[in-house]
């Protein structure tokens, strides 16, 4: 998922937000130049810790197991150009 976020040119920036996970993810974001932010275990409270993180004008969120389809930036763009 990080590769295909990092050579997308909608992303400016990364944040991986680790609630406690005792895999290798922290170690391979770490390596991929991302920003790694702790927060208490729970998708609520990492997804809020993430946002107050962020910089961006638009903010979207992924599930570390979540694998982008193709045309999803195509799909963004669209819902942003949508908004008023």
């Amino acid at each position: 998922m990080l590769a295909a976020l990092a050579d997308s040119p909608l992303v400016g920036e990364i944040v991986v937000v680790d609630g406690g996970s005792r895999d290798e993810s922290v170690a391979i974001a770490r390596a991929a130049g991302v920003r790694v932010i702790e927060a208490p275990r729970g998708r609520g409270s990492q997804f809020a810790a993430g946002a107050v993180s962020a910089t961006g004008e638009w903010l979207l969120f992924l599930h570390a197991d979540c694998r982008p389809l193709p045309g999803w930036e195509d799909a963004v763009r669209a819902f942003i150009a949508r908004l008023p």
